[in-house]
């Protein structure tokens, strides 16, 4: 410690931990850690199509509630969606941290407007990668490169709950 004349002792296992980790080893696999309370409203493009989302304020049923799901208006209007299973599937999407940017097609991208004064808006990207892969950025500036098949799995749950 800078400025500190104190001497820690430590078993060779973890100084050899200490010294062989690297800052990839100390990056979130967890695509997306967010509090859903946080965000207000959802706007989500796939297949061509916009779907704008806002809380279901006081319109859940209280059994929803209590087993949290994630019931959401679409498009201010009386209709609803369930996203629980979707919100759920993407929250547990995995992938190894990158500085590489996709280069290939948008397959489904989600603006999620927050009532937080730290990233008020946030915006989470799924494209193509040239090599099959799929590459996920969150604001453009955090990039973790997924399976297809996992990204796939993600879409397909919000297709079925905006169907």
């Amino acid at each position: 410690i800078p400025g500190s004349d104190r001497i820690y002792r430590t078993g060779t296992s973890l100084r050899e931990e200490m010294l062989s980790t690297t800052v990839e080893d100390l990056m979130p696999k967890k695509v997306l850690s967010l509090d859903w309370d946080s965000v207000k409203s959802i706007s989500i493009t796939m297949d061509g199509k916009v779907f704008p989302l806002n809380r279901n304020e006081g319109g859940d049923r209280i059994e929803d509630a209590e087993k949290g799901k994630q019931v959401w208006k679409i498009n201010n209007g009386t209709e609803t969606a369930d996203l629980t299973d979707a919100l759920n599937a993407l929250a547990a999407l995995e992938g190894e941290v990158s500085t590489a940017a996709a280069s290939k097609e948008v397959l489904f991208s989600m603006i999620m407007e927050r009532n937080t004064a730290n990233y008020p808006q946030m915006k989470l990207v799924i494209c193509e990668e040239a090599d099959g892969n799929c590459v996920v950025s969150v604001n453009a500036t955090q990039f973790w490169i997924v399976d297809r098949e996992a990204a796939d799995a993600v879409i397909d749950q919000f297709r079925t709950a905006l169907a």
